[in-house]
């Protein structure tokens, strides 16, 4: 749901970063598909679709889910325009560098104003 300027700049600062539309197989997923694949490969997702995810979220933590290796939310309302495009990656490498440990934000949902401000 981001561009994949964030992607790119988050690889510029050595994070392991890429973007649904950078790999065409990802591209007309359905969300849930999106997450597993996310799961399987153990990344974090980053997203602005709250409404659907944060109802995947609760499916996936649940007694029997999968889990998921962690979700991060960009409210829809939050300005995403190119000059953003900074703030958002200063946000998501900060994440990264507090939780540099493979799986420390499993079953995590984190809101990214709360990365900003440090709430």
């Amino acid at each position: 749901m981001l561009s994949r300027r964030i992607a790119e700049g988050l690889r510029k600062r050595g994070c392991d970063a890429i973007a649904v539309t950078e790999r065409g197989d990802l591209i007309s997923l359905e969300d849930a598909e999106i997450l597993g694949i996310a799961r399987s490969e153990r990344r974090v997702l980053v997203t602005n679709n709250v409404s659907d995810f944060r109802s995947l979220h609760e499916m996936a933590v649940r007694p029997g889910g999968e889990g998921h290796y962690g979700i991060v939310y960009i409210s829809s309302s939050q300005r995403r325009t190119k000059q953003d495009a900074g703030r958002i990656i200063r946000a998501l490498e900060k994440l990264a560098a507090q939780n540099p440990k493979p799986g420390s934000l499993r079953d995590i949902e984190i809101w990214a104003g709360s990365i900003e401000t440090g709430k």
